[in-house]
């Protein structure tokens, strides 16, 4: 959203977050990427219906939080190659992608939480991947206390 708001700001579209918000809260931006969906192949129906359209993995599990804290820093590229691993991307160009699998619910930087709540959701084809998985998200987040964050943009250039 921040982004987003900077961009249209920059590009003298008034308040941007406000126009975000709006498009969101009244269904155009789902609408709009509907049309995007549809007009590169895909289902007119899709925001109706992703659910039904989405392959899903048969292996989805939370990776519990080790202990409470605040997420104090996450290693973006462990998370990333966790994906790659789980299959969700590419080591080489010519390997396939399972679009079912992957990571959801990740916490955020900064986020409290306790012992036991959820880092993130992995969606894996086996168990074994899942738990390979779980291992990498534990590794690549750190608990601790809040780190200072700072704003999301630091400065706009023009």
């Amino acid at each position: 959203m921040a982004l987003g708001a900077e961009l249209l700001a920059g590009a003298g579209i008034g308040d941007g977050a406000a126009k975000l918000r709006g498009s969101i809260t009244s269904g155009a931006a789902a609408e709009r990427f509907g049309r995007m969906v549809h007009g590169l192949g895909g289902p007119a129906d899709f925001v109706e219906r992703w659910q039904q359209m989405l392959p899903q993995a048969p292996v989805v599990i939370d990776v519990p939080a080790p202990r409470a804290g605040h997420v104090a820093a996450m290693d973006g590229e462990a998370l990333g190659l966790a994906v790659v691993r789980l299959g969700g991307g590419r080591e080489v160009e010519s390997d396939p992608v399972d679009p079912a699998v992957g990571l959801s619910h990740v916490v955020r930087l900064g986020q409290r939480l306790e012992a036991g709540e959820p880092l993130a959701r992995v969606h894996a084809a086996s168990a074994d991947d899942a738990q390979a998985a779980a291992r990498a998200v534990t590794a690549a987040v750190q608990i601790g206390e809040p780190p200072d964050v700072g704003p999301l943009v630091r400065e706009r250039i023009a």
